[in-house]
């Protein structure tokens, strides 16, 4: 399932660093709404970026990673 794959990504990725076992999970709540994101690059990258600064409190520190993750997560829909 494409929520899986998602997972997957996000868990490795870790933006908050929480240890693996906690990892598994503390990311899928947010897979429903990255799913509605997934139509358009853009909007799905200011998703992520709001999502670390205003929900999670991440410092964004490298742009370039979150066009990674999201280049990563556009990239599944067409598994």
């Amino acid at each position: 399932m494409i929520e899986d794959k998602i997972n997957d990504i996000l868990k490795i990725w870790n933006p908050l660093d929480v240890p693996a076992f906690i990892a598994d999970d503390e990311y899928k709540d947010y897979i429903p709404d990255i799913m509605k994101c997934m139509v358009n690059k853009k909007k799905l990258e200011n998703f992520l970026l709001n999502l670390l600064e205003k929900k999670m409190g991440v410092i964004i520190k490298d742009i370039e990673e979150i066009s990674e993750i999201t280049e990563k997560i556009i990239n599944l829909d067409h598994f």
